[in-house]
């Protein structure tokens, strides 16, 4: 079992439930015990409170009157929704981007999707860490994206929805998390040369069909 070691206790407890929910080891609909989630890591009620109020904030969990705290029910329309208002955001941001890049966006973004690559070149499938990967390369391309179209709330709706989306890739058996991530990888280098391109079609285009590919994906495994 984790337990907290040093620097920030909430930041530290929420990013272990974040990983956990997300990773499905704590279950749609499970109850959350405060107490006992405090004893396992090793801390006091109180960071764990703060987590799980950070945590309901993006929608990953619920408070239910009189009932308790309770992981965030998911099922098939639940991923669609996120998939739909995904598809507003990205057809939103697409001719702001091509409007605002800079080389200098595109270099940064290009060293990123350089940096993935490097970490799928040199990882081996049964030694994969998925959710590291998606946290910093997969989510970081897409937050990189919005930046340039300049939207802080945007980016914010967005991440939200992130969030929830990642719960539907702990469905990917780990023996195929790795080409799942290679996948992902060649749809951004895609996208990013549209970017390059400041074409606002060509982007839209790109980003449809890399998300119409995972929202397939996702639900499929559901």
């Amino acid at each position: 079992m984790e337990r907290i070691q040093h620097a920030s206790l909430t930041d530290q407890v929420y990013d272990i439930l974040k990983r956990r929910i997300i990773g499905r080891d704590i279950q749609s609909n499970e109850k959350l015990d405060v107490n006992g989630l405090a004893s396992q890591l090793g801390v006091s009620r109180m960071p764990v409170v703060d987590a799980l109020t950070r945590l309901e904030g993006e929608g990953l969990v619920e408070r239910r009157n009189r009932v308790g705290t309770f992981v965030a029910p998911v099922g098939e329309r639940t991923f669609q929704e996120w998939f739909e208002m995904r598809a507003m955001i990205e057809d939103w941001a697409a001719p702001r981007i091509a409007q605002h890049a800079t080389t200098d966006d595109v270099r940064r973004i290009q060293r990123l999707l350089d940096d993935g690559q490097a970490v799928l070149r040199r990882s081996r499938a049964d030694a994969f860490d998925f959710y590291k990967f998606i946290e910093t390369y997969d989510t970081g391309f897409h937050i990189a994206l919005l930046n340039i179209a300049g939207n802080s709330l945007v980016i914010e709706t967005f991440a939200t929805i992130h969030s929830h989306a990642r719960i539907g890739r702990s469905f990917v058996p780990q023996s195929g998390q790795l080409a799942a991530s290679q996948r992902s990888q060649a749809d951004h280098e895609t996208i990013l040369k549209a970017v390059a391109a400041r074409k606002a079609t060509a982007i839209a285009a790109a980003m449809r069909e890399h998300r119409e590919s995972s929202q397939s994906s996702t639900l499929r495994r559901l």
